[in-house]
């Protein structure tokens, strides 16, 4: 007996010591890397899914866990992930794994699988124009005022407004009431600013020039002639989302302010500028000597500034004015394009793209700019650059046929864009390799729009020229971020 119990002494203790060391090296992070018998540090893999609940394979083997999950005790190296979910579409990346450190993979988007089409539309459409941030769509069938329709895709907005099919979606509704005769014309321009519902229209009447302001949100549309506000053809017209009821106008390289409801003008609140923009209360604008300007509105009395001290910004300014497109993205920071497609902005490095950009997107929160020319689309990630002096543009696309729009997706997690007769989703957070996934077939040239807060895209069926829309993220899907973050901060503890 005494015998027995020194052999199981003995055992306990050799176990003792094997397993013991193991488990503590495994609650710090360290394992055994197999086949090299030398120990690592780990990682960890946080993942989360649209929607969550989806299985995980990792490596070829089915994990008892699904998403939102942490992979934690992982040997650096490559590993292949793939979810599946029921309804939905496979997914399938390549990770790389580096010791002491998280990935985290939490904005996979999982299209449905098959992808449904819902057709808004009995008539063909000719084009789609998108009115950002708004909760309708504009469609025209034709260039004349007659031919321009609203879908509104919000049903707080379609009760009692709109008639309704039997299926329950709504019908298109004319923008201009049949009656109005004296408002009929060739559309020559349409104004929209982000955010607000109110439209500007400039048509061309018998050889006159006319300017037409309306609200697409009324059950009626309210439609006025606001031609005589505009003594001179504007090249542009601005207004702020949070105050509609004053506009301001540039012609003759001056800008005017015009106040609606009195049919006020306040003529050349600033003078000698080529080119204008606005943000709120803000005006950004380029002198005639080439600098860029802006300017306070909400005061009696107008002050203009320098936008920038940096040298090298101005100087970008001095050599690459007029600008075809100037766009404000805050009180302190805007963009400007080029002629011959150059990007330039007040964040750094200032000169963003060289040539050849046709077209640009913002995405406040995170900040990121999606930009494309014909054949290429990519996209600078100014948060993840804080610290870098110098962010970069990671092209997605470079083999594109024609790319004539782009849209934020989930939060800037993806962008979905339209390439010659087709639509496109792309990950912008996942994985070196960026996947990027065909949506369906659109009307060539013919106009898309996503709406961020429906997750759903509107776009020109290729095959019957009918209004059609796609949902894209569930509108019940909600992301995992405050789990996320504690988890990862637990497990790097």
């Amino acid at each position: 007996m005494t015998q027995l119990r020194k052999i199981l002494f003995i055992i306990f203790v050799i176990l003792y010591l094997i397993v013991c060391p193991s488990l503590i090296l495994y609650s710090l992070g360290i394992m055994i890397e197999p086949g090299k018998k030398k120990m690592v540090k780990t990682g960890i893999i946080y993942i989360a899914s649209i929607p969550s609940g989806a299985s995980i394979t990792l490596n070829g083997e089915l994990l008892k866990s699904e998403t939102p999950t942490l992979i934690d005790n992982l040997i650096p190296g490559i590993y292949k992930l793939k979810l599946n979910a029921e309804h939905y579409q496979s997914w399938e990346a390549t990770v790389f794994v580096s010791p002491e450190k998280a990935t985290p993979l939490d904005n996979v988007l999982l299209l449905p699988n098959p992808i449904a089409t819902t057709e808004l539309s009995d008539q063909h459409i000719d084009q789609l124009i998108p009115i950002d941030d708004n909760p309708f769509v504009i469609v025209t069938t034709g260039p004349n005022t007659k031919d321009v329709f609203v879908h509104i895709w919000d049903e707080s907005f379609t009760q009692n407004i709109l008639p309704e099919r039997p299926d329950k979606t709504p019908r298109l509704k004319p923008l201009f009431p049949a009656s109005m005769e004296q408002i009929e014309g060739k559309v020559i321009k349409i104004y929209s600013i982000a955010a607000s519902p109110y439209l500007i229209f400039e048509i061309d009447q018998d050889g006159q020039t006319k300017f037409l302001w309306t609200d697409p949100l009324l059950g009626t549309s309210k439609t006025e002639d606001i031609t005589n506000l505009f003594p001179v053809t504007p090249q542009s017209i601005e207004w702020s989302a949070n105050d509609p009821r004053h506009l301001l106008s540039f012609q003759n390289n001056a800008i005017n302010r015009i106040d609606i409801a009195t049919k006020a003008i306040y003529p050349k609140i600033i003078n000698q500028a080529v080119n204008f923009t606005s943000y709120g209360q803000t005006i950004f604008f380029i002198s005639e000597d080439k600098t860029l300007l802006k300017a306070s509105i909400n005061t009696s009395e107008t002050t203009t500034r320098l936008v920038s001290a940096n040298p090298l910004f101005n100087d970008l300014v001095l050599r690459h004015s007029p600008f075809s497109k100037m766009t404000a993205v805050s009180e302190n920071s805007i963009l400007l394009l080029g002629k011959d497609g150059e990007l330039i902005s007040n964040l750094k490095p200032f000169l963003l793209a060289d040539h050849d950009i046709q077209g640009f997107r913002w995405n406040k929160k995170p900040q990121k700019i999606v930009l494309w020319s014909k054949t290429k689309i990519g996209f600078i990630d100014f948060a993840k650059n804080a610290q870098n002096s110098f962010p970069a543009i990671t092209w997605l696309q470079d083999k594109g046929k024609d790319i004539t729009n782009a849209f934020w997706v989930n939060e800037g997690s993806h962008i979905i864009f339209a390439d010659n007769d087709q639509l496109f989703i792309a990950d912008t957070d996942c994985c070196e390799t960026k996947a990027i996934r065909k949506i369906t077939d659109i009307k060539k040239q013919s106009g898309i729009y996503y709406s961020e807060r429906a997750g759903r895209t509107f776009y020109i069926n290729k095959d019957t020229d009918r209004l059609s829309s796609t949902d894209i993220v569930a509108q019940y899907a909600i992301l995992h971020s405050s789990n996320k973050n504690t988890l990862i901060k637990d497990e790097e503890k």
